[in-house]
């Protein structure tokens, strides 16, 4: 929907290995990861951001931050001199989203992200209406 209503040109984050079906390994699994500070590979080349000043990145929330082939994307590209901004669909943890993003961005002008609560995307009008919003703001 973003990208629609912005006519934006979109990238794929693909993570080279498969995470387990069943959500609660798949978890574990992330958190291995994480503890080891060892994300996954990415499939296919990095885009060239060059012809662009504005960067959204979209993530599903795992373990109250950012999904791990995300942080793997954004550890590996270069957003100097960019804005850059998040939004993030969660069930009900999304507490360290928009810090880790900003956090991670060196170099970018951060702008504040869109949190997209399960309680809000049940219903594609007050999505579309908090889209809106959050698009103003960038």
């Amino acid at each position: 929907m973003i990208a629609e209503k912005l006519s934006a040109d979109l990238y794929e984050i693909i993570p080279a290995r498969t995470y387990n079906d069943d959500m609660w390994k798949a978890w574990d699994e992330a958190q291995v990861e994480r503890q080891e500070n060892k994300y996954p590979e990415l499939k296919g080349g990095m885009p060239d951001l060059s012809g662009y000043d504005m960067i959204l990145i979209g993530t599903g929330i795992w373990g109250y931050t950012m999904a791990n082939p995300v942080t793997s994307f954004i550890r590996q590209m270069d957003f100097a001199g960019k804005t850059m901004s998040a939004f993030w669909t969660f069930y009900d943890h999304d507490e360290k989203a928009d810090e880790d993003f900003r956090g991670c961005l060196k170099g970018a002008k951060y702008v504040k992200g869109l949190p997209l609560p399960r309680s809000l995307t049940s219903s594609k009008e007050r999505t579309s209406d908090a889209m809106d919003q959050w698009i103003r703001t960038l």
